[in-house]
């Protein structure tokens, strides 16, 4: 009886040799190692692409500070403002002369010029839906049909101070590697805080789709442009950091003590 076992898993060669096979449990065995091999093995693999690219947003954040400095070179140290008004005038919403609407050319649009009209450096990879990016009243961005992946200060958007109703500008930032200026996010302006990349925050209507401005995340983490062009991977966990920067007065004190993070 022993025989007839041995010879079912036993194949015989020519030459009289015999091969032994694979019995049905140790193949299973082998398929179930394998299977625990794969289940550990994923998410290190899936944390890795994602780290990679994060990389890439990174780096695409670190472009837009560079053409800040261009812009910052052509526009007296004004920061990209939309409306279409001259430099140096007030940009803010109570200004009924602003020229919002299908006039407002957001800072991706305004940038176009340095990169010779290639947007791809607006879209962060780990972005599936771009498309759902929301303009608000930027309206003039004829290059970026397929929306975007970045959201930005309300205030340098603006060209003014939320606190002190003052041009914004470059040499006006007290600490501008305090200023969160560009960030991951898929509405254009930030609602004048960084909370709004925060799904932890407990106070946040789940029901406005203003209250979280993001649908994607680097693993719990976000890719944000500072005043002073460096870029920083934040995790997103209390990240309610007011992005208003401190600014010089007249009398050179902080104008806005609360502006901490």
């Amino acid at each position: 009886m022993g025989s007839m076992a041995h010879r079912a898993h036993s194949t015989l060669s020519r030459d009289g040799r015999v091969f032994r096979g694979f019995t049905l449990i140790e193949l299973l065995v082998v398929v179930s190692i394998i299977a625990l091999l794969i289940a550990i093995l994923l998410p290190s693999l899936r944390n890795a692409r994602e780290a990679g690219r994060a990389t890439v947003c990174g780096a695409n954040l670190h472009q837009v500070g560079v053409m800040t400095q261009y812009y910052f070179n052509e526009e007296r140290e004004m920061f990209p403002y939309g409306p279409s008004i001259p430099a140096q005038t007030l940009q803010h919403p109570s200004n009924s002369a602003a020229g919002w609407g299908s006039l407002a050319k957001p800072m991706q649009q305004q940038f176009v010029k340095y990169t010779r009209s290639e947007t791809g450096l607006w879209f962060c990879p780990s972005d599936k839906e771009p498309e759902r990016y929301n303009w608000w009243a930027f309206g003039n961005h004829p290059d970026f049909k397929s929306g975007g992946s970045y959201m930005i200060s309300e205030q340098a958007q603006y060209g003014v101070s939320m606190w002190t109703k003052k041009p914004l500008t470059n040499a006006s930032v007290y600490r501008p590697d305090t200023f969160g200026f560009v960030a991951d996010g898929h509405i254009n302006p930030n609602g004048w805080t960084w909370g709004v990349l925060d799904p932890y925050e407990l106070s946040k209507n789940i029901y406005d789709p203003w209250a979280l401005r993001i649908h994607w995340w680097h693993t719990d983490k976000v890719n944000v442009l500072y005043g002073d062009a460096h870029v920083e991977l934040r995790g997103v966990r209390g990240i309610r950091f007011s992005n208003n920067p401190k600014l010089y007065t007249d009398d050179m004190v902080r104008t806005d003590p609360r502006n901490t993070y």
